[in-house]
């Protein structure tokens, strides 16, 4: 148990680094790219995006340098192995931050994979192609990085309830 809980260490330190650079990436892309023919659909979807990463970076960096609690909670949490009582135990700030450690990866997954599926070859990829590469770079990354965060955590992140 103690080396699955040092993966999910680990995975966290991961996820807040590359958590950190793609809501910045998203952010900026967002805000400085709004204006384009294509802007509102995709400077959305960077804003979101930026937003819901800067809450994991947060959440994340919360839990290292303030409240280790945070990542014990987000750990057992990640494996079914605490009630909600117990959970609510240490207050509701550390439960709302474990519960974000563990939800926002799989949100962002799906978010970057509804983003993959409204993205089309069109518009958007003649008349602002640097626009439309960076936010497709952003959607893939993403995917990639919190797939690897899942292979470092040993797959908690991806795992399936048992029955």
């Amino acid at each position: 148990m103690y080396a699955q809980e040092e993966a999910f260490k680990k995975s966290a330190d991961f996820a807040l680094s590359t958590s950190t650079v793609l809501s910045g990436v998203c952010l900026a892309s967002g805000v400085l790219l709004s204006n384009t023919v294509c802007g509102p659909e995709l400077s959305e979807w960077n804003i979101v995006n930026g937003v819901l990463c800067g809450a994991l970076a947060a959440s994340i960096h919360f839990a290292v340098k303030s409240c280790p609690r945070v990542l014990q909670n987000a750990f057992r949490l990640s494996k079914r192995q605490i009630s909600p009582s117990e959970l609510m135990s240490d207050g509701m700030l550390v439960a709302a931050v474990s519960v974000g450690i563990v939800a926002i990866p799989a949100i962002l997954v799906l978010w970057s994979i509804s983003g993959l599926f409204n993205m089309t070859i069109g518009t958007c990829a003649e008349s602002a192609p640097l626009f439309y590469c960076v936010t497709l770079a952003a959607m893939l990354a993403q995917i990639a990085a919190i797939v690897n965060a899942a292979r470092i955590n040993g797959g908690s992140w991806i795992q399936c309830p048992q029955h």
